[in-house]
């Protein structure tokens, strides 16, 4: 019986690596393959010492089995559709809706780039860079701190004073210390959610032109 061992684990490593609907495909191949070669076996079998059913009996529950695996794994393929409907559910009342994110990631839309900052110690002069996506430094000012929270626009002009376009940039901001050292503080931005998209096994939220950010990111709803 080794063919048919053979075609059954086969049939049990598809169940695990393929969908469900192929597993059932290549499940019914090898059994109609185990249900040929046992016919041939049980009929040139030797009447004086035929085959053990045992062993054949194990094999058509081992099939069974293989079954079974592939309906839990079509029911957990229903199951993580309904998940992924559910989450794009569920992140759909923010397109329209402000928000603020974490990290230095700054969406520049209609002109304007807002950002936020914690200055804790109460440092009195920082300095704001912003940089496009390839890492060019497009503005760079040296600007007046508060203590505690700081909330900035951006007007969208390069150091040059030219308008750039709409999209995503990133900022950092950086208390400069009495001895002149800087220390980057920790930004997040504010933005307008425009769309939410699938991406792969998860979803993104896009805001404007360029940014996309996963939901995790969001750490608040904006005035």
């Amino acid at each position: 019986m080794a063919i048919t061992t053979a075609a059954l684990a086969q049939s049990t490593d598809v169940a695990k690596a393929a969908s469900a609907g192929d597993a059932r495909v290549k499940l019914a191949e090898n059994f109609d393959q185990f249900l040929k070669l046992l016919t041939a076996q049980l009929q040139n079998q030797d009447p004086t010492n035929p085959i053990n059913t045992n062993e054949f009996t194990n094999q058509l529950v081992m099939f069974a089995q293989v079954e079974q695996q592939i309906a839990t794994n079509s029911n957990l393929e229903s199951l993580l559709d309904m998940n992924r409907t559910g989450q794009i559910t569920s992140i759909a009342p923010l397109v329209g809706k402000r928000v603020e994110i974490d990290g230095p990631d700054l969406a520049l839309q209609e002109g304007v780039g807002q950002f936020a900052f914690d200055n804790p110690n109460g440092h009195g002069n920082g300095r704001v860079v912003i940089t496009d996506p390839s890492g060019r430094i497009v503005r760079d000012q040296q600007v007046s701190l508060n203590r505690g929270h700081n909330l900035l626009e951006w007007d969208g002009l390069d150091g040059a004073g030219a308008r750039v376009p709409d999209g995503a940039y990133q900022v950092s901001v950086r208390a400069v210390l009495a001895n002149r050292e800087e220390e980057t503080l920790t930004t997040t931005s504010r933005a307008t959610v425009t769309a939410a998209e699938r991406d792969g096994s998860g979803f993104m939220l896009l805001l404007g032109q360029g940014l996309r950010i996963s939901p995790d990111k969001v750490r608040a709803l904006a005035s």
